[in-house]
């Protein structure tokens, strides 16, 4: 489903970062969510995988330089990590 929004969410796109959050958040994300009182069994493994794919696309989407910590990008977008959304 990313990849068809790409031109939406993508650096080089020209809309502009509350409309891509809002992407993100209404379209993407629940879908990977789907289904999260099953997540109460999972591992911290398979949260740190759900963190790994939010993180690459909150910086496709910001076009973040690869030294800007994660959590500056979450504190900037308001977005929690996976495991903060999910408990």
């Amino acid at each position: 489903m990313f990849l068809q929004l790409r031109p939406l969410l993508g650096n080089h796109s020209k809309t502009n970062i509350t409309l891509k959050k809002l992407i993100y958040t209404s379209m993407i994300r629940l879908i990977v969510t789907y289904a999260s009182p099953a997540w109460c069994t999972a591992t911290t493994k398979d949260f740190h995988s759900l963190n790994v794919f939010q993180n690459k696309i909150l910086r496709k989407m910001l076009g973040a330089p690869y030294y800007l910590k994660n959590k500056a990008i979450h504190k900037d977008l308001k977005i929690d990590t996976m495991e903060e959304y999910i408990a």
